[in-house]
């Protein structure tokens, strides 16, 4: 597994659309300045938080997540 760190990035959802990365790619920001949640709905966070993205490649049935 990769993990990538920031102290601070617009997005880690942004990051991970934005770049290649290989499966299994965690990417872990403290603080989010342009977040996207559910539906692209933004969001703005506080430092010290743990704001996340994980790469993959699978299929995942959502209904049952």
């Amino acid at each position: 597994m990769q993990y990538i760190h920031f102290k601070e990035i617009n997005s880690t959802n942004q990051y991970a659309l934005d770049n290649e990365f290989d499966e299994n790619t965690l990417i872990v920001a403290e603080c989010q300045t342009q977040g996207r949640g559910t539906n692209l709905r933004t969001f703005n966070s506080n430092h010290n938080g743990i704001y996340m993205s994980y790469v993959t490649y699978n299929i995942i049935d959502y209904k049952w997540v």
